[in-house]
């Protein structure tokens, strides 16, 4: 998927490459969403993953990468513990790859927790730590079982 992002003086044309076409298209929302006003994206994704906007800024100027790639950058290394660096290096050097390979040769696997983070977190104005909590994984699936009372069994 080609999105065009970036000023309207100088675009910068982005190739979403996920693997996931959700994610795909959550980006190129960014990119549109996030160029409208810059600063309000780098000061968003500086509080939402506690990384300081120079740190952010330094992807979008020095490294080039469009919005959402710097959020991937800033995803992936929040969720892998790995710095942002490290990350977008490895980005650039594997770029024709895509991020679906960064995040796996990150530790990222598809289908995983961290890769639904991924996924779910692209919008930052919302809070989506509800939707991360209840997966349903590991729950008691006895509700209204009174503890106290002796299970009925069925008669041979």
């Amino acid at each position: 998927m080609n999105v065009m992002a970036g000023p309207d003086s100088g675009r910068v044309k982005y190739n979403a490459s996920t693997g996931d076409t959700r994610l795909d298209v959550s980006l190129a929302n960014l990119d549109i969403k996030a160029n409208g006003n810059i600063n309000d994206f780098i000061s968003a994704l500086g509080i939402k993953y506690k990384v300081p906007t120079t740190d952010i800024n330094n992807l979008i100027v020095d490294y080039g990468f469009s919005p959402s790639e710097t959020y991937m950058a800033v995803s992936i290394g929040s969720l892998t513990n790995h710095t942002i660096t490290e990350v977008a290096d490895l980005y650039k050097e594997n770029k024709s790859r895509g991020w679906g390979n960064v995040a796996r040769s990150m530790g990222i696997k598809p289908g995983s927790r961290e890769f639904h983070q991924l996924k779910n977190n692209v919008d930052l104005d919302q809070d989506n730590s509800k939707k991360e909590k209840g997966n349903g994984k590991g729950k008691n699936k006895s509700k209204g079982k009174d503890k106290n009372k002796p299970e009925k069994h069925a008669r041979d």
